[in-house]
């Protein structure tokens, strides 16, 4: 067990300090007091850490960073913003800039690769619109520097189409940057 003094300091300087109680001085009035043993026992609690603390589950509550989609012979690749970017921000975090390197190559060699940013409803909708863009530039720009052969569209496409409609759920899916990708035809 774990002893911890918790003394408030208001209780110990109302102890040592008491204002007058005459309305007809401003003086304060000084009490000489000792802190003793027993008032420090009486200001302690008995703490059981072990008591304290949770166990904690984790499985179901890892967020993905991407979701692949295949539609025939054309795959979306679904990137999460809220791991690729901090709030408000068009920078990719170090870890993102290497998952999208890692998803770079995978992309066929000779493919035609779309990159389309998209926002939540939350905000001014211009806005989203320069925000979705710049959030897609920066991801084309790791795929253009990974593989620099890639033939890259890139659009914003702000909060015009959400996967989740407004007051409908967790806005989080709107935030993301797709890429798609079709393997070439030989």
């Amino acid at each position: 067990m774990t002893r911890i003094i918790a003394i408030a300091l208001a209780g110990v300087l109302g102890a040592l300090v008491a204002t007058s109680a005459h309305a007809d001085t401003d003086e304060d009035t000084y009490i000489d007091a000792e802190i003793t043993q027993t008032m420090i026992e009486a200001s302690t609690i008995d703490l059981d850490a072990r008591a304290a603390t949770v166990d904690l589950d984790a499985s179901g509550s890892r967020i993905e960073l991407e979701q692949t989609i295949e539609e025939r012979e054309h795959r979306t690749v679904r990137l999460t913003s809220d791991l690729l970017f901090a709030f408000d921000s068009a920078d990719l975090t170090e870890a993102a800039r290497g998952a999208v390197a890692d998803l770079a190559a995978g992309i066929p060699d000779g493919a035609a690769v779309t990159v389309d940013g998209h926002t939540d409803s939350i905000g001014d909708g211009s806005y989203n619109d320069d925000l979705s863009r710049r959030r897609a530039d920066a991801v084309a720009a790791v795929l253009a520097e990974t593989r620099p052969g890639l033939g890259l569209t890139v659009t914003g496409h702000g909060e015009r189409e959400l996967l989740v409609k407004e007051g409908e759920g967790d806005q989080a899916p709107n935030r993301r940057v797709e890429v798609g990708f079709d393997s070439p035809r030989g």
